[in-house]
């Protein structure tokens, strides 16, 4: 029973996340970047702390990789728009939750094979989930910043800047 409350309260976040990501709301690109870069001092610092295999250095790339791909294809779900002021603003479609769960799915995958099949201890397989989850922060970031560049640019290109985005 234990092992069912973190999923159950998991799902009913994500519950409330959807309602609340679901309405139109303005796209700050200095918050974007912030995060990515809060996300590569935990990732570098994690790998500093752990000191993992060489193995783990291997498998993080992949993942690093992969998580870029994933994050690039979940940016490219977000309908973005511009509102009456030229501000980019940003709206996640329902769908976009399925492909969000997929995501956060990976990570007892990634445990279960690391523990079971190479005999890694658990926090190295975590550093590989770390580092997809880097992948994925830090591809999302640059589509949705490339997007919302190119769409101001196609409206206004002579007056953009980018604290107005």
């Amino acid at each position: 029973m234990p092992g069912l409350i973190g999923p159950v309260l998991g799902f009913a976040a994500l519950g409330l996340m959807r309602r609340r990501l679901s309405r139109e709301r303005r796209l700050k690109l200095a918050r974007q970047w912030g995060l990515l870069g809060l996300s590569l001092s935990i990732t570098a610092l994690a790998f500093c702390l752990a000191r993992p295999l060489p193995l783990i250095w291997l498998w993080s790339v992949p993942a690093t990789a992969a998580g870029a791909l994933l994050g690039g294809v979940r940016a490219r779900t977000i309908i973005l728009s511009l509102d009456d002021t030229g501000r980019v603003m940003q709206r996640l479609p329902a769908n976009a939750f399925g492909l969000l769960l997929l995501i956060l799915s990976i990570r007892p995958v990634v445990r279960w094979m690391f523990t079971q099949e190479i005999g890694a201890n658990v926090a190295h397989s975590d550093l590989v989930v770390l580092a997809f989850a880097l992948g994925t922060v830090a591809g999302g970031r640059i589509e949705l910043t490339a997007r919302a560049l190119r769409l101001r640019r196609q409206v206004a290109p002579a007056s953009y800047r980018m604290s107005d985005a």
